[in-house]
């Protein structure tokens, strides 16, 4: 049997399991209790019983197990001297045992992406979506960019700057102890939250103000109790203001009769149902055209699809590991999202095509307070729109998806996974209609961003209480910029 380069070798592991053990697919589970939520961590070569292990981790602070074991003859392939070793432990009769055994590090190096291509798209015909931190980030884009975006998908949103927030150095109110029933890491029931060993980053702030961390949305246990939502006509007299000092685009002209499709999932504990109403009172009150999803589908923190991602509304706890990802509602998300704003398709659903999802470098476009993945974004261009572009006709529209918290396709401390990895860019549903809606999907990514140090991206997410500064919402935002400078170069023409 020839032995292939460790680089094929990992190739062909990584398309086993993407083709015939998709994480994703729960119909793919095998008897070693795959969980939607791991991620490929390593491969493991057993000499003796010619037998690879796969291993995953379900979260940054789980430690990685094996989650699927084949038998390496099945794939025509075999370690080499090559490949990079070390020393690691798997399960042999139920205890560790690392004699005989060898890791492929999936750390390998990898050429770096092409640029992002220009591509004469109409530039009528833009729209912007995302979940969770991605969705802020849209509707924030929306209001920011609205004479130019002609709609958006928020998937379970806030309304632009629905957040309260404090600076840094003011004082805070003391409380006397942690409400009966409220678990904060750290801080025992009934302990004073203002004393060691609680963490500083949740106590409590006076009514009206919240944490740098805390959303409108209800995320955090504090929010119900402790938060203070503005008031809409607040909310939209900041916009207005902001766009007289020239900020954002004025949304009186700029909104009314913009598409915005909005979901909220019937069992969504992060975003609670008076915080998407806000967003539909928001866009609604200057005039957009609102679909709302308001809670029909009973879908927890997710994007809905017919059938591919967990079972509706059993998607995982939200302590165990990033809860956001697909759950299989036989609700088709990305067709009505797409339709909402774009109208009628023109053609019907076609398969998803590997070869037209291209990484691109996103180095062109990060900077400080961005945290872009150095490895590269991704850009979804179906053959139609190859073929518009190249006689310039600019035929095709352009809708870019931006992820939540924690699934960027990015690897954390020590290469150890943390993420969806390409989750959304390839199985969300978007890419299926791209070519029906003459579309091209853009899936920019962010890196992961240290926490202690309070990056906009800590954890993955997109800045959504202006980490980055308190233009994160406008034009001049570090991350809204930068997006905005992808869109403007996939307008362009070629040279």
């Amino acid at each position: 049997m020839a032995a292939l380069p460790p680089a094929d070798t990992l190739s062909a592991l990584e398309a086993l399991i993407s083709d015939t053990h998709d994480p994703i697919y729960p119909i793919h589970r095998t008897p070693t209790n795959w969980d939607p939520y791991q991620t490929l961590n390593s491969v493991s070569f057993d000499v003796a019983a010619q037998r690879i292990s796969v291993w995953g981790e379900v979260s940054p602070m789980s430690a990685p197990k094996p989650v699927l074991q084949i038998d390496w003859r099945t794939l025509g392939i075999e370690p080499t001297d090559g490949c990079r070793i070390l020393v690691v432990a798997t399960e042999e009769g139920g205890k560790e045992d690392r004699s005989g055994l060898a890791e492929l590090s999936r750390e390998r190096s990898q050429p770096q992406p092409p640029p992002l291509p220009r591509l004469q798209l109409d530039a009528s015909r833009v729209s912007i979506g995302g979940i969770s931190s991605g969705a802020d980030f849209a509707a924030n884009y929306l209001l920011a960019h609205s004479s130019t975006t002609l709609g958006a998908a928020i998937w379970a949103g806030n309304a632009p700057r629905c957040y309260t927030t404090r600076a840094a150095g003011d004082a805070l109110v003391p409380c006397s102890k942690i409400p009966q029933g409220v678990t904060v890491a750290g801080c025992p029931n009934g302990v004073d939250i203002n004393q060691a060993p609680c963490d500083a980053s949740v106590r409590p702030c006076p009514e009206g103000f919240g944490l740098p961390v805390s959303k409108c949305q209800g995320c955090d246990a504090w929010s119900s109790e402790w938060i203070k939502v503005q008031n809409m006509s607040e909310l939209q007299s900041v916009a207005r203001h902001r766009a007289v000092q020239g900020k954002i685009d004025e949304p009186s002209r700029g909104l009314p009769g913009r598409r915005v499709f909005l979901y909220r999932g019937g069992l969504d504990e992060c975003y609670k149902v008076g915080s998407v109403d806000h967003t539909a009172s928001f866009f609604g009150g200057f005039g957009a055209a609102v679909h709302f999803v308001n809670s029909t589908i009973p879908s927890l923190h997710a994007i809905p699809t017919m059938s591919t991602g967990t079972p509706c509304g059993l998607e995982g706890n939200y302590t165990e590991a990033w809860p956001h990802a697909l759950e299989a509602c036989g609700y088709d998300g990305a067709a009505n999202a797409l339709a909402h704003i774009y109208g009628k398709p023109t053609g019907t659903r076609s398969a998803f095509d590997p070869t037209l999802l291209r990484y691109f470098d996103q180095r062109d476009f990060d900077g400080p307070e961005v945290g872009l993945d150095p490895r590269g974004g991704f850009v979804y261009v179906p053959r139609v729109c190859e073929a518009a572009s190249s006689i310039k006709t600019g035929a095709c529209g352009l809708h870019v998806f931006i992820h939540g918290c924690g699934q960027g396709a990015v690897a954390g401390p020590s290469g150890r996974a943390y993420s969806f990895n390409d989750t959304y860019a390839r199985r969300a549903g978007f890419n299926e209609w791209a070519e029906a809606h003459r579309l091209v999907l853009l899936y920019p990514q962010l890196n992961f961003g240290d926490r202690a140090k309070g990056d906009a991206q800590a954890g993955m997410c997109w800045d959504q209480v202006g980490q980055s500064g308190d233009d994160f919402s406008d034009k001049s935002g570090r991350q809204l910029s930068s997006v905005w400078a992808m869109v403007q170069r996939l307008l362009s023409a070629s040279d």
